[in-house]
């Protein structure tokens, strides 16, 4: 079976640079790592409450289906910096005598047909 060390460094570009200049894989200090099934993390772990994090249900069990969330396509239709230009752009939209073909071509709304 193979064996897994790890070992990382943190700073400055440069710091690194150095620290790498004067280090080869003889004297850097190694740390084992067991990875764990199911992801095989190369990174060290702590894992005293491995056990009961596995009781909990999996985020996809609980969500089953991939999604990129809520896209609404119609950002600059609902999303403005001027409460007062929303407000009117939503009062015409929910007007029932606009007539929505005019509201298409107004704010260059198209079918989504995701």
């Amino acid at each position: 079976m193979a064996k897994v060390y790890h070992s990382e460094i943190y700073g400055l570009r440069d710091t690194k640079y150095d620290w790498l200049n004067k280090h080869n894989i003889k004297n850097v200090k190694w740390n084992k790592l067991e990875p764990q099934s199911e992801f095989y993390l190369f990174i060290p772990q702590d894992v005293t409450l491995l056990k009961k994090y596995q009781t909990y249900k999996k985020i996809t069990d609980i969500f089953p289906v991939n999604s990129v969330g809520i896209v609404t396509a119609r950002d600059g239709f609902v999303i403005d910096f001027e409460k007062k230009e929303l407000e009117r752009r939503v009062k015409q939209f929910i007007d029932i005598k606009v007539d929505e073909e005019i509201l298409k071509q107004t704010y260059g709304l198209t079918e989504n047909q995701n």
